[in-house]
Protein backbone atom coordinates (compact mmCIF):
# COMPACT_ATOMS: atom_id res chain seq x y z
CA UNK A 1 0.00 0.00 0.00
CA UNK A 2 1.47 3.35 -1.05
CA UNK A 3 -1.03 5.56 0.77
CA UNK A 4 0.53 7.61 3.55
CA UNK A 5 -2.76 7.44 5.50
CA UNK A 6 -2.66 3.61 5.42
CA UNK A 7 1.02 3.70 6.33
CA UNK A 8 0.23 5.92 9.33
CA UNK A 9 -2.41 3.42 10.49
CA UNK A 10 0.14 0.58 10.34
CA UNK A 11 2.69 2.68 12.21
CA UNK A 12 0.16 3.51 14.93
CA UNK A 13 -0.79 -0.16 15.25
CA UNK A 14 2.88 -1.07 15.49
CA UNK A 15 3.46 1.56 18.18
CA UNK A 16 0.39 0.33 20.08
CA UNK A 17 1.64 -3.27 19.98
CA UNK A 18 5.11 -2.16 21.11
CA UNK A 19 3.60 -0.04 23.86
CA UNK A 20 1.48 -2.96 25.10
CA UNK A 21 4.55 -5.24 25.09
CA UNK A 22 6.62 -2.73 27.08
CA UNK A 23 3.84 -2.29 29.66
CA UNK A 24 3.48 -6.07 29.96
CA UNK A 25 7.24 -6.52 30.39
CA UNK A 26 7.38 -3.83 33.06
CA UNK A 27 4.43 -5.31 35.00
CA UNK A 28 5.98 -8.77 34.83
CA UNK A 29 9.46 -7.64 35.91
CA UNK A 30 8.27 -5.37 38.70
CA UNK A 31 5.90 -8.11 39.90
CA UNK A 32 8.80 -10.57 39.96
CA UNK A 33 10.84 -8.04 41.91
CA UNK A 34 8.24 -7.91 44.69
CA UNK A 35 7.76 -11.69 44.82
CA UNK A 36 11.49 -12.43 45.04
CA UNK A 37 11.77 -14.01 41.57
CA UNK A 38 13.48 -11.00 39.97
CA UNK A 39 15.76 -11.25 36.98
CA UNK A 40 18.13 -8.30 37.44
CA UNK A 41 18.62 -7.83 33.69
CA UNK A 42 14.85 -7.83 33.13
CA UNK A 43 14.38 -5.21 35.86
CA UNK A 44 17.11 -3.00 34.35
CA UNK A 45 15.49 -3.25 30.91
CA UNK A 46 12.07 -2.49 32.41
CA UNK A 47 13.44 0.59 34.21
CA UNK A 48 15.10 1.85 31.01
CA UNK A 49 11.90 1.29 29.04
CA UNK A 50 9.87 3.04 31.74
CA UNK A 51 12.21 6.05 31.63
CA UNK A 52 11.91 6.18 27.83
CA UNK A 53 8.14 5.93 28.05
CA UNK A 54 7.94 8.75 30.60
CA UNK A 55 10.19 10.89 28.40
CA UNK A 56 8.00 10.32 25.32
CA UNK A 57 4.79 11.05 27.23
CA UNK A 58 6.12 14.22 28.89
CA UNK A 59 7.59 15.71 25.73
CA UNK A 60 4.53 17.51 24.28
CA UNK A 61 6.18 18.94 21.18
CA UNK A 62 8.52 18.18 18.35
CA UNK A 63 11.23 20.34 16.86
CA UNK A 64 10.69 22.32 13.69
CA UNK A 65 12.02 20.41 10.68
CA UNK A 66 12.77 20.87 6.99
CA UNK A 67 14.12 24.40 7.31
CA UNK A 68 14.37 26.06 3.89
CA UNK A 69 14.84 29.54 2.45
CA UNK A 70 13.52 31.44 -0.54
CA UNK A 71 15.27 34.58 -1.75
CA UNK A 72 12.89 37.50 -2.16
CA UNK A 73 15.60 39.76 -3.58
CA UNK A 74 19.29 40.20 -2.82
CA UNK A 75 18.59 41.81 0.58
CA UNK A 76 15.81 39.64 2.08
CA UNK A 77 14.85 35.98 2.38
CA UNK A 78 11.89 34.05 3.76
CA UNK A 79 12.71 31.10 6.00
CA UNK A 80 10.11 28.32 6.20
CA UNK A 81 9.91 25.10 8.18
CA UNK A 82 7.52 22.27 8.95
CA UNK A 83 5.18 23.32 11.75
CA UNK A 84 5.45 21.48 15.05
CA UNK A 85 2.40 20.40 17.03
CA UNK A 86 1.47 21.68 20.49
CA UNK A 87 3.71 24.75 20.33
CA UNK A 88 2.94 28.45 20.75
CA UNK A 89 5.75 29.77 18.56
CA UNK A 90 9.24 29.52 17.18
CA UNK A 91 12.58 31.15 17.84
CA UNK A 92 14.77 31.94 14.83
CA UNK A 93 18.51 32.13 15.43
CA UNK A 94 21.31 33.33 13.13
CA UNK A 95 25.11 33.27 13.09
CA UNK A 96 27.97 34.39 10.84
CA UNK A 97 29.42 30.87 10.59
CA UNK A 98 28.02 27.35 10.93
CA UNK A 99 29.79 26.68 14.22
CA UNK A 100 29.65 30.31 15.40
CA UNK A 101 27.63 31.79 18.23
CA UNK A 102 23.92 31.85 17.30
CA UNK A 103 21.89 34.80 18.51
CA UNK A 104 18.11 35.12 18.70
CA UNK A 105 16.91 36.94 15.58
CA UNK A 106 13.13 36.76 16.09
CA UNK A 107 10.23 34.99 17.77
CA UNK A 108 7.20 34.21 15.61
CA UNK A 109 3.97 32.22 15.88
CA UNK A 110 4.02 31.35 12.16
CA UNK A 111 6.09 28.58 10.55
CA UNK A 112 7.97 31.17 8.49
CA UNK A 113 9.98 34.34 8.97
CA UNK A 114 11.29 37.02 6.58
CA UNK A 115 14.77 38.33 7.34
CA UNK A 116 15.33 41.74 5.72
CA UNK A 117 18.21 44.19 5.35
CA UNK A 118 20.75 41.49 4.54
CA UNK A 119 24.19 42.43 3.24
CA UNK A 120 24.92 41.58 -0.39
CA UNK A 121 27.40 38.75 -0.79
CA UNK A 122 27.32 37.77 2.91
CA UNK A 123 26.60 34.23 4.10
CA UNK A 124 24.11 33.72 6.92
CA UNK A 125 23.41 30.59 8.99
CA UNK A 126 20.03 29.88 10.56
CA UNK A 127 18.39 27.40 12.89
CA UNK A 128 14.93 27.31 14.46
CA UNK A 129 13.36 25.78 17.54
CA UNK A 130 9.79 25.41 18.75
CA UNK A 131 8.58 26.95 22.02
CA UNK A 132 5.63 25.78 24.13
CA UNK A 133 3.22 28.12 25.92
CA UNK A 134 5.03 27.48 29.21
CA UNK A 135 8.42 28.35 27.71
CA UNK A 136 9.88 24.90 27.06
CA UNK A 137 12.08 24.75 23.97
CA UNK A 138 12.52 21.87 21.55
CA UNK A 139 15.79 20.80 20.01
CA UNK A 140 17.07 22.98 17.18
CA UNK A 141 16.37 22.26 13.53
CA UNK A 142 19.28 21.55 11.25
CA UNK A 143 21.44 24.50 10.21
CA UNK A 144 20.55 26.29 6.97
CA UNK A 145 23.22 28.22 5.07
CA UNK A 146 22.19 31.09 2.79
CA UNK A 147 24.43 33.42 0.79
CA UNK A 148 22.99 36.67 -0.50
CA UNK A 149 23.62 37.55 -4.13
CA UNK A 150 26.12 40.35 -4.67
CA UNK A 151 24.75 43.73 -5.60
CA UNK A 152 24.98 44.91 -9.21
CA UNK A 153 28.19 46.81 -9.99
CA UNK A 154 27.84 50.53 -10.71
CA UNK A 155 29.35 51.74 -13.98
CA UNK A 156 31.89 54.47 -13.39
CA UNK A 157 32.87 55.27 -16.94
CA UNK A 158 32.57 54.35 -20.60
CA UNK A 159 34.50 55.37 -23.66
CA UNK A 160 37.26 54.13 -25.93
CA UNK A 161 40.87 53.26 -25.21
CA UNK A 162 43.83 54.59 -27.20
CA UNK A 163 43.42 51.94 -29.90
CA UNK A 164 39.76 52.80 -30.43
CA UNK A 165 38.32 49.74 -28.64
CA UNK A 166 35.39 50.19 -26.25
CA UNK A 167 36.35 50.65 -22.59
CA UNK A 168 34.07 50.31 -19.57
CA UNK A 169 34.95 50.67 -15.89
CA UNK A 170 32.87 50.00 -12.79
CA UNK A 171 32.99 50.14 -9.04
CA UNK A 172 33.52 46.78 -7.38
CA UNK A 173 30.36 45.12 -6.08
CA UNK A 174 30.68 43.83 -2.52
CA UNK A 175 30.70 40.04 -2.48
CA UNK A 176 31.39 39.65 -6.22
CA UNK A 177 34.19 37.27 -7.16
CA UNK A 178 34.08 37.81 -10.91
CA UNK A 179 32.24 39.88 -13.48
CA UNK A 180 30.67 39.05 -16.82
CA UNK A 181 30.48 41.77 -19.45
CA UNK A 182 27.93 41.46 -22.25
CA UNK A 183 28.01 43.49 -25.43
Amino acid sequence: IKSSAASDVYKRQGYQCGFAYVIGLMINQFGNLFTGNANILGVIVAVILLAGLIYMLCRPYKEATKLSAKANDNVSITLQWTAAKKVSGYQVYTAGSKSGKYTLLATTSAAKYTHSNLKSGKTYYYKVRAITANGKASAFSGVLQFTCAPSAPQISGTGYNSTGKPKITWYAAKGAEQYEVYV
